[in-house]
């Protein structure tokens, strides 16, 4: 059903190559490129795949390559490759990867220290906060092998996952965990409920908005083989509710992620048409 809140989903692509995307991160920097040479204040834009970040910059409209970084690991990735880009505030950036984690300098030039690494990966962008949950990413798969550190609350063991999205309450931190079983798990610290009957692909990311609750829920959905659509839900008591028409996309999504500052998603779509991997920032307005 649609709630008495509706809101609006609004795609803009990012930028696209052949190549397959991992994840993106928009920011506004000021004063200096990241590669250390004087410019003006601008936007940035960094694009992750398996063997590098890019770094491109706006100039008159246009996204102009600044630095690549690259990726240097010692195991194999596996075919289906993910990959999470974390800004941060003592250093630039964070990556992780199966088997492997990347942390940039804190000054200019700009370089990628990359490791290998078992650690888990952080579960929502904002680091250090209250109810921040990390998970082991299962280093020859694709998707999160279900242990968590620390735990959700009592709970230190899911079901393996693809995806997790935590939804503020007032006393709590409601977890929505997208299992490989293809099932939707509601975590609250306490106990881990299986979702009925929702047909939600296995993509999930929480929005923090000025809208209804104030977070909204994006979940993949299957308009048709070939094409996937988004939709935002919200939860107010363990039963879902649409609060938004779907947002109809131009291929299947590879990857949707929660943005560094949660206020949208960054979802990676595979275009139909070209074949090509597009970067689209989601955000959310208040239609009522």
């Amino acid at each position: 059903f649609i709630s008495a809140v509706p809101i609006t989903l609004k795609k803009t692509p990012l930028f696209s190559q052949e190549r397959p995307i991992l994840d993106a991160a928009l920011v506004d920097t000021p004063g200096a490129t990241l590669s250390g040479a004087a410019t003006s204040a601008g936007a940035h834009l960094f694009i992750l795949d398996d063997s590098k970040v890019a770094i491109y910059r706006q100039q008159s409209g246009r996204w102009e390559l600044e630095a690549s970084l690259p990726i240097r690991h010692s195991r194999t990735f596996p075919r289906d490759v993910r990959g999470r880009l974390l800004l941060r505030r003592d250093h630039l950036l964070d990556v992780y990867l199966p088997g492997a984690f990347c942390r940039s300098s804190a000054t200019t030039p700009l370089t990628l220290n990359c490791s290998a690494s078992d650690d888990p990966w952080p579960l929502s962008p904002e680091e250090n906060t209250p109810g921040a949950v990390r998970a082991f990413y299962a280093p020859a798969r694709n998707f999160f092998t279900g242990a968590l550190s620390p735990g959700i609350g009592k709970i230190s063991n899911a079901p393996s996952f693809y995806s997790a999205a935590p939804l503020p309450r007032s006393n709590y931190t409601l977890w929505m965990l997208a299992a490989v079983d293809g099932s939707i798990h509601m975590i609250d610290g306490v106990t881990d409920q299986a979702m009925r009957g929702a047909r939600w692909g296995s993509d999930l990311a929480a929005v923090h908005t000025s809208c209804g609750s104030g977070t909204q829920l994006l979940v993949t959905e299957s308009g048709d083989e070939e094409r996937d659509r988004l939709r935002a839900f919200e939860i107010p008591d363990r039963d879902p509710g649409a609060v938004s028409s779907p947002l109809e996309l131009d291929g299947p999504i590879t990857a949707l992620w929660t943005d560094t500052n949660s206020t949208s998603a960054i979802a990676i779509v595979r275009r139909k048409d070209t074949g090509w991997y597009e970067a689209n920032r989601i955000t959310i307005t208040c239609t009522n």
